[in-house]
């Protein structure tokens, strides 16, 4: 539904060089920063949730990946709906994308104007491996 892409510059030329030695310093401190990110857009996107039952806005979940060094975090909502027509399809993303529903970019909307505050846990990040790293 939206992607939203955080670059840090020279973050993969380090771990390459550093290989071993970075990983118990930036490791920990990086996944701990994703599932901050995860769980802030999480309750941004369920907070901006339309509520009519509520079964969509207790559907949205966050996960980082599983890697060692995880490279993502996903944010969805996994709640469905049935019709005549079709059975179990993603009813957020149809909310999301049909203009004819009055809900058009509910999910992703509130998630681009919160992209700033996503800036603090990455300066937090920073702040835990330059803490690590010192001692």
């Amino acid at each position: 539904m939206f992607r939203l892409k955080l670059k840090l510059s020279g973050a993969d030329t380090l771990l390459k060089k550093l290989r071993n030695e970075a990983e118990p310093v930036i490791g920990e401190p990086w996944r701990e920063m994703l599932e901050d990110v995860g769980h802030a857009a999480e309750k941004i996107a369920s907070s901006g949730a339309p509520r009519a039952s509520g079964k969509l806005a207790s559907s949205i979940r966050s996960r980082v990946s599983k890697s060692a060094r995880p490279k993502w975090v996903k944010v969805e909502a996994t709640a469905t709906r049935s019709s005549r027509r079709y059975k179990r399809y993603p009813y957020g993303r149809r909310l999301e994308y049909d203009p004819s529903r009055g809900h058009k970019g509910w999910f992703s909307k509130p998630l681009e104007r919160a992209t700033p505050q996503f800036r603090s846990e990455i300066q937090r990040f920073g702040g835990k491996v330059q803490q690590r790293w010192a001692s």
